[in-house]
């Protein structure tokens, strides 16, 4: 199994639990939720990237998801019960959701599904705070999860599982220092029971990032990564309005509007600065391509990204360029992005990610 490696600066690498190397490389993508605006343009709630909390939120429509760059796509998520230990959707209504994803399955040959379990939101204070460590530290609890989740996975259609621990070890997110050497006997374990299975079921460990992580540094003239922030005064994005968070699509327009960039190559990471203190580091074209080259010199199974709504098209393209792949679109193959809350949608635009659908050709 392929190590996992954090930093303080987005990385896309997922380590693949099992991977064949002649298999082609794997890229990876995550669906989420979002709120949508009313119709005085504004955000009824900000929006969220982690959904394990409840709101009013709209699934990302499927026919939105662009095909042929990603080989599989992770719902996210499913949250695990924290005294049974058995799997369970987030909501009634999000368990009915599943299939429409799945479905996706019939028009790009090749996909898989897979099912993503935890999210930054499971490891807040709370009832499943340290649920992934009692997991991990109980092979009983294990075996229950692992038949919740067979089921669940045939129930659904779903191909693999992802584990998104955030983050095993870290006392500040309900980590313990066991969790190291008990994740690695879950993830163990957990292969070698879906190894038992008639057919191939994935799973995966995540690292992730089409957004960016933004902070207000304490001193403007200390801004380059290890230099202090001012706790709880992170700048948000125009739509996406998460302290901390920024997509891809908003770094684009902070960039447009004249921020400093600044390309640490050792890190593979950029930087952005703007008005004095404001900081965020994200991942573009370029550096996309390093950390695919990373994955594949290290015969990692694949890479991943968080997350399919947080793009405005630049960067699945890069990564498609970067892993010899096209896009497809049911559409005239020019990107319309959705505007950001309160503006008007493209001129020709059918008010979705894909454009001005083409009638169908007589004959």
């Amino acid at each position: 199994m392929g190590s996992v490696v954090r930093t303080l600066v987005p990385w896309i690498v997922s380590a693949v639990a099992k991977g064949r190397l002649q298999e082609p490389r794997k890229s990876f993508a995550v669906t989420n939720r979002y709120y949508l605006p009313n119709a005085m343009g504004k955000a009824q709630r900000p929006r969220r990237l982690d959904t394990t909390k409840h709101g009013t939120p709209r699934e990302e429509l499927v026919d939105d998801i662009p095909l042929g760059i990603y080989s599989h796509l992770n719902f996210a998520f499913a949250l695990i019960d924290p005294k049974t230990f058995r799997i369970a959707p987030m909501t009634d209504a999000t368990a009915k959701r599943y299939k429409s994803l799945t479905s996706l399955k019939s028009r790009q040959n090749g996909l898989q599904v897979y099912i993503a379990i935890g999210g930054w939101d499971f490891n807040d204070p709370g009832p499943t705070r340290t649920t992934f460590s009692d997991l991990a530290g109980s092979q009983s609890a294990q075996d229950t999860f692992f038949e919740s989740l067979v089921s669940f996975m045939l129930h659904n259609d779903l191909d693999g599982v992802d584990l998104d621990w955030e983050y095993p070890t870290a006392d500040d997110r309900g980590g313990r220092p066991e969790d190291f050497a008990n994740y690695v006997t879950l993830v163990k374990r957990l292969r070698e029971r879906l190894d038992q299975l008639p057919r191939h079921f994935g799973l995966t460990i995540t690292l992730v990032g089409f957004y960016g992580r933004s902070f207000t540094m304490a001193d403007p003239n200390c801004m380059e990564p290890g230099c202090l922030f001012k706790e709880g005064e992170a700048p948000s994005g125009e739509c996406t309005n998460v302290p901390g968070v920024i997509s891809a699509t908003e770094i684009h327009g902070i960039i447009k509007k004249g921020a400093t960039v600044t390309f640490y190559k050792d890190a593979a990471v950029k930087v952005a600065t703007w008005n004095t203190n404001q900081w965020v580091s994200w991942d573009d074209v370029e550096t996309l391509k390093l950390k695919i080259d990373f994955a594949n010199k290290r015969c990692l199974g694949g890479t991943m990204v968080w997350a399919v709504d947080l793009d405005d098209g630049t960067l699945v393209e890069a990564l498609g360029n970067a892993s010899g792949k096209k896009k497809q679109w049911t559409s005239d193959g020019i990107f319309k992005p959705m505007p950001c809350f309160g503006k008007d949608w493209p001129k020709g635009s059918n008010k979705t990610w894909i454009g001005k659908k083409e009638k169908p050709k007589k004959g």
